[in-house]
């Protein structure tokens, strides 16, 4: 019912499979030229789901949200009600949508925003990146370029969220077994995850090999963790070092064996470590694609924060305005993931059409960034826009790449440090060069890679 039927596409399963699935800019671009702005798509669940493509229709989605919006990916509770076999290790500790799971995540977040956090913050990622950038002159001694940046960037960003969790690092820069371990066992989990998305809900209750996969890469990753966390934790106990980490502190408010502590621990490594690693990369090649935007950048730092890395603070970040900028342009052009979105909570009307309550609504945060209706110039990769943007030239719903109220990244200020700390440290030792990607970006398991390796050749100034 309503003023306008929506318009349905298809069915979710098959409009991802395959390509289309790794490629799905290019095919929701497909979707919206054929069917406008607005158009409905059939879940695997049996669900419906409502596209948005407009900072508008954005707004009056997120309009509705309740204190504790609900976000639309796969409704795994939806499974749990079916599966009453009691098992030591269920899925909800990763379907967690109420205030048990909020008000941590909510604590977190904020606690990493404070000042003495975000000091710490900015010594590890520091430290962090003299290793690697010990392994850039490594493999540029070997190799004359960097062949796969992203690779790098990924294991600088497991150490800098292990370092900020724990208080010590995995050793993934080093490339040790247990960060091995930790990558392997995560891909394996955001693999099945993605699987059991995909797949009819007659098909993925559970005793289906989907759902059991996805079961059985949770109980790695739990394991694997609880192993080395509660060691840490009952080796550390009441030390100065542990009272100062994101763990610490959860386990003293909660309880170590709090089902919290070990949610909260898994939502932040994947929530952090997972994006912001690609992030890095994504940065990194914009910059040594513009040789002149780097003597710009090399300016300003070179003005604010000298030579001395080691004293680096919060206080000169804040000083610097073109590298913010910089980064909100990268975010702009490259989000972490391709779509976000909620759960209707009410009866909603959107450009004419009639969302029900109970409704997944996603909007697209790459087709919003190349839109010539909403940015100029939308393609190229301006960060001037973000300096001293006209009055009503930025819509504040076309760039929402880490999320809204709630549901922002719980480590989003973390990300923009590691970003902001990394091209610091580049900039003033290197002047970098790279080739355009051959292909383009592409999602995996719904978090927006590069398609093909981002190659850097790094230049020390002299």
């Amino acid at each position: 019912p309503g003023p306008k039927r929506l318009r349905a596409v298809g069915e979710l399963f098959y409009e991802y499979d395959g390509e289309r699935m790794n490629f799905p800019e290019v095919h929701h671009h497909h979707l919206r030229s054929q069917y406008g702005d607005v158009f409905r798509m059939t879940m695997p669940s049996g669900d419906h789901i409502v596209y948005l493509n407009q900072p508008k229709h954005i707004q009056a989605l997120i309009s509705q949200d309740t204190p504790l919006p609900e976000q639309t990916i796969l409704n795994i509770e939806g499974y749990l009600e079916e599966d009453d076999k009691g098992d030591e290790l269920d899925l909800h500790e990763y379907a967690l949508q109420g205030r048990d799971w909020y008000d941590p995540r909510d604590w977190v977040y904020n606690e990493l925003r404070k000042g003495e956090m975000v000091g710490r913050c900015i010594k590890e990622i520091n430290r962090n990146m003299d290793r690697l950038i010990n392994n850039i002159d490594q493999i540029q001694h070997q190799q004359g370029y960097i062949g796969d940046l992203s690779s790098l960037t990924e294991n600088f960003s497991i150490d800098n969220c292990s370092a900020v969790l724990l208080g010590r690092r995995v050793g993934a820069v080093e490339g040790t077994e247990d960060a091995s371990i930790f990558k392997e066992i995560r891909r394996r989990f955001n693999n099945s995850l993605t699987k059991l998305y995909l797949t009819p809900k007659h098909e993925a209750g559970p005793e289906s090999l989907p759902y059991q996969q996805l079961q059985n890469e949770a109980k790695l990753i739990h394991d694997f963790a609880e192993e080395r966390i509660l060691e840490f934790l009952n080796l550390q106990e009441g030390h100065l070092k542990l009272k100062r980490t994101i763990l610490g502190k959860l386990a003293k408010r909660f309880g170590k064996s709090s089902h919290v502590v070990s949610g909260m621990r898994d939502d932040f490594l994947r929530s952090v470590a997972d994006p912001s690693g690609n992030s890095c990369a994504f940065l990194i090649h914009r910059l040594a694609s513009d040789p002149e935007l780097q003597e710009k950048l090399f300016s300003e730092m070179s003005s604010v924060v000298g030579d001395d890395m080691k004293d680096l603070t919060d206080s000169h970040l804040e000083k610097l305005s073109l590298l913010p900028a910089c980064v909100k342009e990268c975010f702009r052009l490259n989000p972490s993931t391709f779509a976000s979105g909620r759960r209707t909570t009410q009866d909603i009307e959107v450009d004419g059409f009639f969302v029900p309550s109970g409704h997944c609504v996603a909007y697209n945060n790459l087709l919003l960034a190349r839109d010539s209706r909403v940015y100029e110039n939308a393609d190229q990769f301006i960060p001037a826009r973000w300096q001293n943007p006209k009055e009503g030239m930025i819509d504040p719903y076309a760039s929402l790449p880490i999320g809204h109220g709630f549901r922002t990244s719980i480590g989003i200020k973390m990300n923009r440090l590691e970003m902001k700390v990394m091209a610091i440290r580049l900039i003033l030792k290197y002047k970098m060069t790279t080739q355009e990607l051959a292909g383009g970006f592409t999602s995996r398991n719904f978090m927006m890679t590069p398609d093909a390796n981002i190659s850097i050749k790094f230049e020390e100034r002299r």
